[in-house]
């Protein structure tokens, strides 16, 4: 055998040598990134309905340590019950949810069912919503909402001649500014990313106002959004057809 035969399989051997490492660090780099966001990671977890106002101390008995793909674990996941410290929860907590710190509160911040707590001349309503039309289901008590509604096509009794009626065209619009959240219950499953359980949405809100968050519910959607500093009524009182549109023509 001469020598440029042997050089020409040895050049073929370290080229099959190279390429089989090509391929197992391909394959490699594959099953990494197929398994990112998916190493299990512990979580806590309620095994039965969790009252308001009980102490994060009492739940030892109703919690158990379960393992959940990373992806699906809430930024806010209490790790220890111990590091709530004497806070209570501040709403309900349906057997399934993770055990989260937005779901605590110090003891004087919680609304009671009977009614104490609330501010004079103030009352409670709440709304059942999908997660999208609840800021993802991210709300927690203390924060402050806008309430939109949107209305599809009414006929509307006329304000001169009850007995006649006009067809109202379909219309979105601010109804409620600087709402406060009194309590928050449910969201997005734990076993889904994109599953949609509803989120129960406590509202304090006056008498007026609380029926018109009765009428959207009832005859329309509504949707939550969350208020950062200063937000002011829209300059637009409802978006309609007609003016959705409008470039400059209201925030």
């Amino acid at each position: 055998m001469n020598r440029r035969r042997i050089l020409t399989i040895l050049a073929a051997i370290v080229l099959a040598l190279f390429g089989m490492v090509v391929i197992v660090a391909y394959v490699s780099a594959a099953e990494e990134r197929a398994q990112e966001g998916n190493e299990l990671v512990p979580v806590l977890v309620a095994t039965d309905e969790i009252e308001t106002n009980t102490p994060a101390s009492e739940l030892s008995s109703v919690v158990v340590v379960t393992e959940v793909p990373e992806r699906l674990r809430q930024p806010d996941a209490v790790r220890r019950l111990e590091a709530m410290n004497e806070k209570v929860t501040i709403g309900p907590v349906r057997a399934g949810e993770q055990i989260v710190e937005r779901q605590f509160g110090e003891p004087d911040a919680v609304r009671s069912p009977g009614g104490q707590g609330i501010r004079k001349g103030q009352e409670i309503v709440t709304v059942a919503l999908e997660p999208q039309r609840a800021v993802g289901g991210r709300l927690a008590p203390g924060d402050r909402v806008s309430v939109i509604v949107s209305i599809g096509e009414a006929e509307v009794a006329d304000d001169v001649d009850p007995s006649q009626t006009t067809t109202q065209q379909s219309t979105t619009g601010v109804v409620l500014n600087d709402v406060s959240v009194t309590a928050v219950s449910g969201g997005v499953s734990e076993e889904s990313a994109d599953a949609a359980n509803v989120v129960l949405v406590s509202l304090e809100v006056d008498g007026s106002d609380a029926e018109r968050v009765v009428f959207g519910m009832e005859h329309g959607t509504v949707w939550l959004t969350l208020n950062g500093e200063d937000v002011e009524p829209p300059n637009e009182q409802t978006r309609s057809p007609s003016n959705i549109y409008d470039v400059g023509g209201g925030s």
